[in-house]
């Protein structure tokens, strides 16, 4: 009970800190941040590797057929 409340303290900070306080013209934060190049082909690639599954088994069936034959 005592970590919920302590936990509770710590998330109404967060959503005070969002929807209360003034935002001062001395905040430095970025309004955006980069991604690299990299990051995106691997989101690209991890999109593709969800919607359409199938050529990662097919390309181990394969690599560990050539590997151990007649596995």
């Amino acid at each position: 009970m005592a970590a919920s409340v302590v936990s509770l303290y710590y998330y109404l900070m967060v959503v005070k800190r969002m929807f209360i306080d003034d935002v001062t013209e001395s905040d430095d934060t970025p309004l955006a941040i980069r991604i690299p190049r990299l990051s995106w082909i691997l989101l690209g690639g991890l999109l593709i590797g969800g919607v359409y599954p199938q050529p990662l088994p097919d390309a181990v069936s394969a690599a560990s057929g050539a590997i151990l034959p007649g596995a």
